[in-house]
C-alpha cells in the first residue's frame, strides 16, 4: 500500500512548494523500458511464446510503489525504437495512478524488437533528467524483454555499450537493469554486459517474473571533512524498502586499500544490517599526532552494498571522502601589543598644516600557511559617513621594498605600517572611522586580538581605525568682553541651565536631566578634559536629546554596545560603532536592560 509519509509530503509541498526540493541533495530517477512486441503475449500463435506481458505490467506497478517521494518515472514502451512516453514525478498518490492507468493501458502488438535503439533513447532521457537542477542523481534504467536484439544493423551491442559508459563517466550512479523473459543470449553477449560496471543482468525463467523490490539508499556521497579537530566522524545512511522484506540483509564492503598507514579505522554498525534499520559508518583517527607533522591527506573510497538477487539496490556504492589537513593560520597583531583597534585621538597639525602618524601590524604565517604561501590581502576601506573621504594620500599601507598603497597582497610573514598623513586644507574637520580589512582562502584562519567577522563576507576579518580633525580655533578676542559676561553668568548661576560647562541632556519636554555636579559651581564633575556619566534603568519611552555646552567646541562621544538604539535627530538609527560623535539635537534612546554610557569630551581646547 502507498505509504502515509507518501501522503503527507504532498500537502507539505502544497503549503510551502519548495520545501522538499531545496532540502535534498540526491534525486532518485527510473526509466522503465518495456518490450511491446507481440511475442509478450504469446504472438505468433503456434510460437510457444508464453504470455508474459500482464506479469511485467504488474511488476512495474508493485515497483513503483516502494520507491521515493520526489522520483521522476519515466515508462518508455518500445517496440520499433521507443514509442510515446508517460512521465510523472511522484508527489502524491494521484501520480501512482496517473502511472498504473497508462501501464494498463499498453498493449504488445509490435513486429520488432530494437532493444539497443531503445536503450540509447533511455540514456539521453537519463541525461536530460540530470540537466534539470543540480542536484546527484541515482538513475537506474530497468529493461524489460522476452526477445534478441533485431534492429538495424549500425547499432549494436559494442555501439550500445560504449555508449552507456560514456554516460556514465557523467554519473557514475547510472545503471541497467538488463532483464531477460525466458530468452537466452549468446553467451558472448552475457559475457560482455556482465564485464560493464553499472550493467546487472537479470535472467528469468520462461513465463515467470519473480517479484524484486527496490531499495533506495541516502545520503550516498559521505564527506567526513577535515579531522584535524576531532578523532571520529559518523555519518549515517537510511534505508528505504518495501516492509515485506524487512527481515533481509544487505552487506556493505569497503572498495579501498588497508587505512593502516594513514592511523585510519573505521566502523560499520551493523555490518550486516536488516532493511529497517539505519547504518552508521564511523571512521576513527587514532594517531593523529604522527599525521599532524606529515602533509595534508585526502581520502577518497567507496562502500559497495551488497543484498540477495531480489533487491533492486539504488545506488550499489556509496563515495567516502575524508582529509587530515593542518590549519592554515595567519596571526596579525598590533607592534604595541594593544587590541586591533587604533584611536589616532584628536590629530594636532604641525605649524605647516601636516600630520602624520604610523600603526605598526606583524603579521606571522605559520608553517602551513607559510610552506603553500596562502595570499592575504589588505585593504583600506573608509566610512561612508566621514566628513571627507580616505583619499590614498591620506590613509595607506607602507612595507620596505613595496609601493605604497590602499590595497597589498603578501604571501608570507610580514611588518607592515598603516600611514594616517593628513594636510589641513584636504580633510575637513569632525570624527573618521574606517577599517583594514583582511581576506584570504576560504581555509585560512586569520587570528588576532580585536579583530572582528565582517558580517556581509565571513571570509573577511577588520580592524578599526579612527581620528578627529578638529574645528578651526575660535576667534576669542574679538569677544573677550562678550567671553566675560558669559563666565560672570556661569559663575552666579544666571541664564539657561543648557549653557552650563560640559554637557546637559534634556528630555522631550525640555526639562533637564540631573546629573553629578561639583558644588557650588553648577558644571559637572569633569577629570581633565573628560567626564564618563552613566544612566542606569533608562526607559524606553523617552529620548534623551544631546546639546553642546557651547556650540562648535565640544561634542559628546557615545560608547555603545551592540543591541542599544541609537539614533539621529531625524529618528533613523546610526550604524554600530564603538564610539559616534552627537551632533546637536541627536538623541540616544535604550531600555531597562540597556544603560548606556555617555563619554564626555571637550574638543579645541588644550
Amino acid at each position: 500500500m502507498f505509504s502515509l509519509k507518501k501522503l503527507l509530503i504532498p500537502v507539505i509541498t502544497a503549503i510551502f512548494p519548495a520545501l522538499i526540493f531545496c532540502q535534498i541533495s540526491e534525486k532518485f530517477d527510473y526509466i522503465f523500458l518495456v518490450d511491446c512486441s507481440g511475442s509478450m503475449v504469446g504472438l505468433p500463435k503456434g510460437s510457444g511464446n508464453p504470455v508474459i506481458f500482464p506479469q511485467v505490467k504488474e511488476a512495474i506497478k508493485d515497483f513503483l510503489r516502494d520507491i521515493s517521494v520526489g522520483a521522476n518515472v519515466i515508462i518508455l514502451p518500445f517496440h520499433k525504437d521507443v514509442q510515446e512516453e508517460f512521465s510523472r514525478t511522484i508527489l502524491s498518490e494521484r501520480d501512482i495512478k496517473d502511472l498504473e492507468a497508462y501501464i494498463d493501458n499498453l498493449e504488445a502488438k509490435g513486429q520488432v524488437t530494437w532493444i539497443y535503439y531503445s536503450i540509447r533513447s533511455a540514456l539521453r532521457k537519463a541525461e536530460e533528467l540530470r540537466k534539470k537542477d543540480k542536484l546527484r542523481h541515482t538513475q537506474m534504467i530497468l529493461l524489460y524483454t522476452d526477445g534478441k536484439d533485431n534492429g538495424p544493423q549500425d547499432l549494436n551491442l559494442d555501439g550500445i555499450l560504449d555508449f552507456f559508459k560514456m554516460q556514465r563517466g557523467e554519473n557514475e550512479f547510472l545503471y541497467l537493469k538488463y532483464i531477460t523473459l525466458g530468452v537466452e543470449l549468446e553467451p558472448e553477449e552475457e559475457l560482455k554486459l556482465l564485464r560493464t560496471e553499472g550493467i546487472q543482468l537479470i535472467k528469468n525463467p520462461k513465463g515467470e517474473l519473480p517479484k524484486r523490490f527496490p531499495v533506495e539508499i541516502r545520503p550516498y556521497v559521505l564527506d567526513y571533512g577535515n579531522f584535524l579537530d576531532k578523532d571520529e566522524n559518523s555519518r549515517t545512511i537510511t534505508i528505504q524498502c518495501d516492509d515485506q522484506i524487512r527481515s533481509k540483509e544487505i552487506i556493505i564492503k569497503p572498495m579501498f586499500e588497508q587505512l593502516d598507514n594513514l592511523g585510519v579505522a573505521y566502523t560499520i554498525s551493523p555490518d550486516k544490517s536488516r532493511l529497517d534499520n539505519v547504518v552508521t559508518i564511523s571512521f576513527k583517527i587514532f594517531n593523529k599526532e604522527t599525521l599532524l607533522t606529515s602533509d595534508q591527506i585526502k581520502f577518497e573510497g567507496k562502500f559497495i552494498i551488497k543484498g540477495d538477487e531480489t533487491l533492486l539496490i539504488s545506488p550499489e556504492a556509496i563515495n567516502v571522502y575524508f582529509s587530515i589537513e593542518p590549519k592554515k593560520i595567519i596571526n596579525i597583531r598590533s607592534k604595541d601589543e594593544q587590541r586591533l583597534s587604533k584611536d589616532f585621538g584628536q590629530i594636532k597639525f604641525d605649524k605647516q598644516g601636516l600630520y602624520k602618524q604610523k600603526w605598526s601590524l606583524s603579521i606571522t604565517y605559520n608553517q602551513f600557511a607559510l610552506k603553500e604561501k596562502v595570499p592575504l590581502k589588505l585593504m583600506i576601506k573608509g566610512n561612508n559617513n566621514n566628513p571627507s573621504l580616505l583619499t590614498p594620500d591620506i590613509a595607506y599601507f607602507e612595507q620596505e621594498g613595496v609601493e605604497k598603497g590602499q590595497e597589498m597582497a603578501i604571501n608570507q610573514s610580514a611588518n607592515i605600517d598603516f600611514i594616517l598623513n593628513v594636510r589641513k586644507e584636504k580633510v575637513k574637520k569632525g570624527a573618521y572611522q574606517g577599517n583594514i580589512v583582511f581576506s584570504s582562502d576560504k581555509n585560512v584562519e586569520l587570528e588576532g586580538d580585536g579583530l572582528e567577522v565582517n558580517e556581509t563576507n565571513e571570509l573577511e576579518r577588520l580592524a578599526n581605525f579612527m581620528f578627529i580633525v578638529p574645528a578651526a580655533p575660535f576667534p576669542w578676542k574679538i569677544f573677550v568682553v562678550p567671553g566675560i559676561l558669559l563666565i560672570l553668568i556661569l559663575v552666579f548661576g544666571l541664564g539657561n541651565p543648557s549653557f552650563y560647562k560640559g554637557a546637559v541632556l534634556e528630555d522631550e519636554s525640555g526639562s533637564l536631566v540631573s546629573l553629578k555636579k561639583k558644588a557650588f559651581k553648577r558644571k559637572y564633575l569633569v577629570a581633565g578634559y573628560s567626564a564618563d556619566f552613566v544612566l542606569p534603568n533608562l526607559p524606553s519611552t523617552i529620548k534623551f536629546y544631546i546639546k553642546p555646552a557651547a556650540r562648535g567646541s565640544r561634542d559628546i562621544k557615545i560608547i555603545v554596545k551592540k543591541g542599544y538604539n541609537l539614533k539621529n535627530s531625524e529618528g533613523i538609527e546610526m550604524p554600530f560603532a564603538f564610539w559616534s560623535i552627537l551632533k546637536p539635537g541627536d538623541f540616544v534612546q535604550g531600555d531597562e536592560l540597556n544603560p548606556i554610557k555617555i563619554y564626555y569630551k571637550i574638543l579645541g581646547e588644550e
